[in-house]
């Protein structure tokens, strides 16, 4: 979620799939109708033609499961070593080609008795690589003119077309306020800088002190940020994305997306953006927080950070089980789901703002890894990708473990070596 230079994690799987062509079948047919013998022999000639195509046929079929079994050969070691070497003990792979996914795989366990191996079946929190969802979701609106991405967020009084109450802002609320489009929000453009953002310094963990009352709620947030100064001028494309990552903004876009449908924002990506894709509306919830309410296809998270708990306040517990509320976060990086439906989004939209793909779309890139998009995420206890290759490929892939980047390169190599090998 929050992006933090010191373990900011790029996980980059370099995916490279051969798949032999089938060969086609020879159809010999008999033209002499007057010759019993040449007849009988053209029949000969084409089962043996048959036979040879059925053969061809079956040798290509054999090349292509061979490749399928070498890639998932390929993963599972890079999974396991990666788990020995950093500690995780659940991860989940998913990855398609040309739409189709090829390639689903959980490895390690549940729990921490590594009593319950990881299955198929298992949910993940989504991190920040949710936010394409979300941004999909918003554009998903727009095209059915539920919104426009030019509408203003907040009210004032003089700004329709706009979403949110007046009532959020306060006599000190910076003018500028006013001018925060949904497009703003979805670029991290809002004028919110990202040491500043309330969900990221862990306002919810201080609301007896910060906020009107405890459990903090999503208006309670906005009017803690909205009471003091933007950080710039929103639509300012010359702050880094770094700087203005908002998880603040992209708890805003949930909130307009369930206000636009009257729907929860799990219930409208479920119905709208994954189900189309082939995605069971069972396999994206909103995540919770605390252990005991945690979903049984859910494996444990490793913690390595201790902070103040935003459910029991004034007391310190492990970030990722506590250090938000959950419930409120799930269109910023609390969303729960599978790795195969995180692949096969992105075979709909770009990664990272959720444009859809074009049916005449031609990805390019512009690095030697043919990554044409891609989108981490990051929080105690979890690190995601989701990747998009110039060839159409994509991979996503979930850990229950922050890791750091320079753990994860070493699987990569390893990955990367075995699938140009297997070319």
């Amino acid at each position: 979620m929050a992006y933090k230079s010191s373990i900011y994690l790029i996980i980059i799987l370099f995916l490279t799939l051969g798949i032999s062509a089938c060969g086609g079948s020879n159809d010999s047919k008999n033209k002499n109708s007057s010759s019993s013998e040449a007849s009988s022999q053209s029949s000969s000639v084409s089962s043996s033609d048959s036979s040879q195509s059925l053969s061809s046929s079956s040798v290509s079929s054999q090349s292509s499961s061979s490749t399928r079994d070498t890639l998932s050969s390929a993963i599972e070691k890079a999974a396991l070593t990666g788990m020995e070497q950093t500690g995780a003990t659940a991860v989940m792979i998913a990855v398609t080609k040309n739409g189709k996914i090829i390639h689903d795989e959980s490895y390690g366990f549940y729990d921490k008795e590594k009593l319950r191996p990881l299955d198929k079946n298992a949910l993940m929190r989504t991190a920040s690589i949710v936010k394409g969802v979300t941004a999909a979701a918003i554009r998903k609106l727009a095209s059915s003119g539920a919104l426009s991405l030019s509408d203003h967020v907040f009210c004032n009084g003089n700004n329709a077309p706009c979403w949110l109450s007046e009532n959020l802002l306060s006599p000190n609320s910076d003018a500028r306020v006013a001018k925060i489009t949904i497009e703003h929000l979805i670029k991290h453009l809002g004028g919110f800088y990202a040491q500043e953002d309330p969900i990221n310094i862990g306002i919810q963990a201080q609301c007896d002190k910060l906020l009107p009352a405890c459990p903090a709620t999503k208006n309670d947030l906005i009017k803690y940020r909205l009471a003091s100064p933007l950080n710039f001028e929103p639509g300012d494309d010359s702050v880094s994305r770094q700087d203005g990552y908002s998880n603040f903004g992209y708890m805003i876009l949930g909130m307009i997306v369930e206000q636009a449908t009257g729907k929860t924002f799990a219930e409208y990506v479920q119905e709208t953006i994954f189900l189309p894709l082939g995605v069971s509306v069972e396999d994206f919830k909103a995540a919770k927080g605390m252990v005991k309410d945690h979903d049984p296809r859910e494996p444990i998270y490793i913690s390595t950070q201790t902070g103040p708990s935003a459910y029991n306040i004034g007391k310190m517990a492990p970030v990722a089980e506590e250090g938000v509320l959950a419930e409120n976060l799930t269109s910023v990086g609390f969303g729960l789901t599978s790795a195969r439906a995180m692949a096969l989004f992105a075979t709909g939209y770009l990664l990272p703002f959720g444009e859809p793909i074009p049916n005449d779309y031609i990805f390019i890139s512009n690095n030697d890894d043919g990554i044409s998009g891609r989108q981490d995420g990051l929080w105690d206890g979890t690190a995601t990708s989701v990747i998009q290759y110039k060839d159409g490929m994509t991979v996503a892939i979930f850990v229950n473990k922050l890791i750091q980047r320079d753990q994860f390169q070493p699987i990569i190599r390893s990955l990367r070596s075995a699938m140009l090998l297997d070319e």
